[in-house]
């Protein structure tokens, strides 16, 4: 649910008195559901007879938290679809990254950065802050997954390459380390999950939705939600239910507002933003099932340097 599905039904409940608030300080976010497996398999006819009924980009109320993985993953409806909906063909979580010949892969403590996701920019939904992206080429996400958890600011590399066209899929992941202490923290159900021959994370496919964006109770203090902290708390927790009843929620978003699980993650001088929040699912475990921020100033977001980004994580 964007700002423009939400005006109406927000104006047809309770909180209809609410809007003038949350236009002014909500912002935007895609949020994202991963698809295990990809997209990529040949349908059955049985899944194509239903693609007839219900394709990709219309509206669909689905029980999506006791869907199939394996029917979401063939038939790419696992996401409530209130508003666009855009499917990843080359973004996509774990896997294998697509690089430029002579990339150097980042380093972090003890071993290479762990490469956790990519995202093709032309694929992204249109939605407020879409200028803090360039319309097209690769932005690349690598972190220190083999660091000490006891510390929050976590070694980061987001490397953007313009010309998307001249990137190539490497063979293999790098690493120093024993796999099996890397499948520490990527396990599913107790077994490793690193494929033997690329040392990688299987990758998971991802679909992408522009929704609201408000902040979390640890994020409220800034300037710019006076109006929301105005509110009395009883009002604002019913609002906040309601909002979630209505919409889809994730912990898997680009940009908007941050959502900690117990602390702040942005500085309190209001110059931050974030750019990827990263939740953890199977089978990425940050943690204690913790929640990766990686957080740009917002002058370098404004002007694309994502090389200076900076990342840190937050559980339970």
């Amino acid at each position: 649910m964007n700002k423009k599905t939400l005006r109406p039904l927000l104006l047809d409940s309770q909180f209809a008195d609410l809007w003038p608030v949350i236009e002014q300080c909500a912002t935007e976010a895609v949020v994202m559901r991963a698809i295990p497996g990809g997209v990529d398999a040949p349908l059955s006819a049985e899944e194509l007879e239903f693609m007839k009924l219900s394709p990709p980009g219309e509206e669909q109320r689905l029980d999506w938290d006791n869907l199939d993985d394996e029917f979401v993953r063939r038939t790419r409806v696992g996401v409530p679809q209130i508003g666009p909906v855009s499917w990843g063909k080359r973004s996509h979580f774990g896997g294998l990254p697509e690089l430029p010949p002579g990339f150097e892969w980042p380093m972090g403590s003890e071993d290479y950065l762990e490469f956790v996701a990519q995202f093709d920019l032309s694929e992204l939904p249109n939605f407020e802050g879409r200028e803090f992206l360039p319309s097209c080429g690769m932005l690349s996400f690598f972190v220190d997954a083999a660091c000490d958890w006891g510390e929050f600011e976590l070694p980061v590399a987001c490397s953007f390459f313009p010309e998307s066209s001249a990137l190539t899929r490497v063979s293999q992941h790098p690493r120093m380390r024993d796999p099996l202490e890397t499948e520490v923290w990527a396990r599913s159900e107790g077994e490793g999950v690193l494929d033997p021959k690329t040392k990688a994370i299987p990758p998971v496919s991802l679909a992408m939705q522009p929704v609201i964006s408000l902040p979390g109770w640890e994020e409220m203090s800034f300037r710019r939600f006076e109006m929301l902290r105005a509110l009395p708390d009883d009002r604002l927790d019913a609002f906040f239910d309601w909002l979630v009843d209505n919409g889809p929620w994730n912990d898997l978003q680009l940009l908007g507002e941050a959502q900690p699980i117990q602390n702040a993650v942005l500085s309190e001088d209001d110059d931050e933003r974030l750019l990827l929040q990263l939740g953890s699912f199977d089978p990425y475990m940050w943690g204690d099932d913790g929640q990766i921020y990686i957080i740009a100033k917002l002058d370098d977001l404004r002007n694309h340097r994502f090389d200076r980004v900076r990342a840190t994580w937050d559980g339970s």
